[in-house]
């Protein structure tokens, strides 16, 4: 099977989110070779004390996204990841956007964009991941 045949590689295939994805509540699909998007309808354990998105919550929306984009069928880990806030959202759902812009067999590049449902970009970011390989007996 060839990484474009797999399953989690598929194009407008929805990802099985982890538990902590399932525990914000996560939606992430692959939407082509190298992008991913990852969607959080907001409720109010997602807010900070100023009743805004907690920024753990929008860079781990981000975060999940990027890591999704990496065209790979293997497991990924964030190596770095830098995020640019921009402004607070005010809208009812987020969505992450993301691409990977390169890398090679062992580290991927990629970078995201924050964007709510009024259309306002509310973050932007870029990340490092390793593309977990198996070990050589």
């Amino acid at each position: 099977m060839s990484d474009d045949d797999s399953p989690t590689r598929r194009v407008d295939q929805r990802i099985k989110p982890s538990a902590f994805g399932n525990l914000l509540g996560f939606r992430v699909t692959v939407t082509g070779a190298g992008t991913a998007v990852a969607e959080l309808a907001l409720e109010d354990k997602h807010m900070n004390r100023s009743d805004i998105p907690h920024g753990g919550v929008t860079t781990s929306l981000m975060d999940v996204a990027m890591g999704s984009a990496v065209n790979t069928p293997a497991p990924v880990i964030t190596v770095s990841m830098t995020v640019n806030f921009l402004r607070a959202s005010r809208g009812k759902q987020l969505r992450a956007e993301a691409r990977q812009t390169g890398g090679g067999v062992s580290v991927a590049y990629c970078e995201a964009k924050l964007i709510d449902d009024t259309g306002a970009l509310c973050a932007t970011s870029t990340g490092v991941f390793k593309i977990m390989r198996p070990r050589k007996a």
